[in-house]
């Protein structure tokens, strides 16, 4: 009766093909994500409120955050979509950051959406999560080039 037990070993109900790999390497790193959104953080109340857009902006806006998700991180940031330090920020950003208890971050990640205007948020990983909409470039104010 002995042998009969060994003879009942249960078999592998199927067996990996040795030229599979696991893709570990392009989930570790975060510019090779892609973006998602959050909007539990929107600032609904201040200067930047994205409330304040127009019909015609908010398509705008989410037409382009719906062309960002067909992209990388790395390839958002070729399309002058980039982090910036708080320290950068104008005091109005700065001083609003604070309000709503969000200035415990060291950056914002600008979005680009067209020549001045910018969705401003705080990126974790492969999400951003929304806080502002910057129609005229007074979140990050920079100098005009050759003036």
């Amino acid at each position: 009766m002995a042998k009969h037990r060994n003879k009942k070993r249960p078999k592998a109900a199927f067996a990996l093909p040795p030229t599979k790999t696991p893709r570990v390497s392009e989930s570790a790193n975060p510019e090779a994500w892609r973006p998602s959104w959050h909007f539990r953080s929107m600032d609904i109340d201040g200067p930047f409120c994205p409330t304040r857009m127009t019909r015609d902006t908010m398509l705008e806006v989410r037409q382009r955050l719906a062309s960002f998700e067909s992209m990388t991180w790395g390839e958002i940031g070729s399309t002058g979509s980039h982090p910036i330090p708080v320290s950068d920020l104008s005091a109005d950003a700065q001083r609003r950051l604070g309000e709503i208890r969000q200035d415990d971050v060291e950056q914002l990640y600008s979005l680009r959406v067209s020549g001045t205007e910018r969705v401003f948020g705080i990126r974790e990983g492969g999400v951003l999560r929304i806080l502002w909409w910057d129609p005229s470039h007074q979140v990050a104010p920079t100098a005009m080039k050759h003036t």
